[in-house]
């Protein structure tokens, strides 16, 4: 596995677990891509030429960042070292403040969050998704 920086091409084609499949849509959505990209630090995880991961810290002012991540399907195995590469990312970025939105069902992600050093603010953001679904903010304050 190897990380470079995040870039448009990165999320073209990528093939997104089943969490993430009802907002697949804003994959092919450049405009939405771009302001991600442009609102501060992203990176994207790749085996050979598949992109295994996207994540970055979108910056929201203020010294606070809103954290997203889009991940493969079957990632598998490989997410001992997505894990690692975005550990040491949350550790770099210069924010004091970042924030987590992660569905209410969705206990792998809620682990990964917990796993990254994130705390559970609230515990359920009613209709938060664009689907209609619930969320949990999770926040890692320095």
């Amino acid at each position: 596995m190897h990380v470079e920086r995040a870039a448009l091409h990165h999320f073209h084609g990528l093939q997104v677990n089943p969490w993430q499949a009802a907002h697949a849509a804003l994959l092919r959505d450049d405009h939405y891509l771009a302001d991600l990209l442009a609102h501060g630090p992203a990176w994207a995880a790749l085996d050979r030429d598949q992109v295994l991961g996207i994540g970055g810290a979108f910056d929201k002012g203020g010294g606070r960042a809103e954290c997203w991540t889009w991940l493969c399907a079957g990632v598998g195995r490989r997410m001992l070292g997505i894990h690692r590469t975005a550990a040491r990312f949350l550790d770099a970025v210069p924010f004091r403040r970042l924030e987590a939105y992660v569905h209410e069902k969705n206990w792998q992600a809620i682990r990964w969050a917990c796993a990254l050093h994130f705390h559970l603010e609230c515990q359920r953001l009613a209709s938060w998704f664009p689907d209609g679904s619930a969320a949990m903010l999770f926040a890692r304050v320095r």
